[in-house]
Order: structure tokens, then C-alpha cells, then sequence
């Protein structure tokens, strides 16, 4: 059995496990369409397939815990780019 014999058995039990089309090449962009401020935490909810609000709340939390939530919010604001107007533009 080669190495490409194993990937593409672990993508294929991927695809079962999951049920539905396992894509390697998801890309965190910030959201154009779910944003209260810059669309971070929108974007961050898109790529990981979850409702934003939790990942406001989970944001909020950790700023008033850590202290350190502002600045990391920053950060993400810089580094994560927005999010093309025609995503099937994009080639994966």
C-alpha cells in the first residue's frame, strides 16, 4: 500500500464520517454579509460552520477574562482578509 493509497482511504472515511463533501481547501476570510463590526467573528463562525452569536459571546467573554480579546480582535482584523465578492472566482 502506497502513501497515496492511505490518503485517499483517509479521504474517503472522512467523507463517510462526515457525510457529505470533505474539502481540504476552506479559507478564513472576514464576512461581508454577517458582521456587526468588521465581520471577524462572522467569518470565524463561516469557516468553523457555527452560529456567530456564539462566537461573539465567546469573544466577549474572553476580553472581559483575559483582557487580551481587544487586541487579539485587532489583530484578526489586519491579518484576515475580507472575503472576495465572488467566492467562485476563487480557484481551490
Amino acid at each position: 500500500m502506497t502513501v497515496n493509497d492511505l490518503v485517499n482511504n483517509k479521504a474517503k472515511l472522512q467523507n463517510q464520517i462526515i457525510g457529505g463533501d470533505f474539502s481540504m481547501h476552506k479559507k478564513l476570510y472576514k464576512s461581508s454579509t454577517d458582521k456587526s463590526f468588521d465581520g471577524v467573528c462572522g467569518g470565524i463562525a463561516e469557516y468553523f460552520d457555527i452560529d456567530s452569536t456564539i462566537v461573539r459571546v465567546s469573544w466577549v467573554m474572553f476580553t472581559l477574562i483575559c483582557g487580551a480579546g481587544l487586541i487579539a480582535y485587532i489583530a484578526c482584523m489586519l491579518v484576515i482578509p475580507d472575503e472576495p465578492k465572488n467566492k467562485e472566482s476563487i480557484k481551490e
